[in-house]
């Protein structure tokens, strides 16, 4: 992964514009996959944590309001497929870095005009979230509220598990809390097929690297995402200033993933994020030789 972040971070590779382009083909193929999804009521949550990528994508473009009206349908329905096939991650994540941006990075803050949209926006998306709950009440209820349950909130959740097992590897942990275990989890968690990990990436570092692995990965991360914010605050380039904000939104939901799943493991979601990062880097290096040749 680091590879491909150094690799993707070197300017004269500027791989951005084939990005945007392989992002714009792709989208096709892909709703195709989730149409078949859709109508099977397949359960794929490691395919499903895709629809973010494409969300991320498109949500990137609205708030740089470059988006197209057929763009935001597929938002809508970004958002539903992951609904009617129980991925509660990743529709949650959506509606969490949906709101987010909406409100802190769409439009003017002086603007009243902008202001006006931000907050019509907000109230339609409330609305067709509401319609689509109501809509799919029987799933939604199904995958929430049966099986194990855990209380957040007041509310009743399904956990599938999870709490049981992150007891068990919080548990192990502790027996090399600042160096970790290694590769292989506890025991008690491997004897079940279900659970090669614990769906939890950040209690998986914890085990397997310890405190020092778990806060190193953090620290590049939280980096990584402070320089996209400073980018998309100080960039000139609009078509720039969409580019990071796409990369910083996707990064952004990944940490957001990691809470109850393993998006670290899956190449098709991290390979990409590297990428990204890594020519988001890239094309800084490339917007302040243009802003110098313009000096000039």
């Amino acid at each position: 992964m680091l590879l491909l972040f150094l690799i993707s971070s070197n300017p004269s590779n500027n791989l951005s514009d084939n990005i945007i382009k392989i992002m714009d083909i792709s989208k096709y193929p892909f709703l195709l996959l989730l149409t078949y999804f859709f109508l099977k009521g397949i359960d794929s949550p490691a395919t499903m944590m895709l629809t973010v990528l494409y969300f991320s994508y498109f949500l990137a473009k609205f708030i740089s309001k470059r988006i197209l009206f057929f763009e935001i349908l597929i938002m809508i329905y970004l958002f539903m497929v992951p609904i009617v096939t129980g991925s509660r991650i990743i529709y949650i994540s959506e509606i969490i870095i949906l709101f987010i941006f909406i409100t802190f990075f769409y439009g003017n803050k002086y603007s009243i005009k902008d202001k006006f949209k931000k907050i019509m926006f907000i109230t339609f998306s409330t609305f067709i979230i509401l319609m689509i709950a109501f809509a799919f009440q029987d799933k939604i209820n199904a995958v929430m509220s049966k099986g194990d349950a855990a209380n957040v909130g007041g509310i009743t959740v399904n956990t599938s598990g999870r709490t049981y097992i992150w007891s068990i590897v919080l548990k192990s942990a502790q027996n090399n809390i600042l160096f970790g275990l290694g590769q292989d989890g506890p025991p008690e968690m491997l004897k079940y097929p279900k659970w090669a990990h614990p769906h939890n990436d950040y209690l998986r570092l914890l085990h397997h690297n310890g405190i020092i692995g778990l806060v190193l990965w953090l620290l590049f991360f939280i980096n990584l995402l402070i320089y996209l914010l400073n980018r998309i605050k100080y960039s000139s380039n609009d078509y720039y200033k969409s580019y990071y904000l796409f990369n910083f939104i996707f990064l952004f939901a990944i940490l957001i993933i990691m809470i109850t799943d393993n998006p670290i493991v899956y190449s098709y979601i991290m390979y990409p994020l590297m990428i990204l990062s890594g020519s988001s880097i890239a094309l800084h290096d490339i917007e302040k030789k243009n802003m110098i040749k313009k000096d000039i």
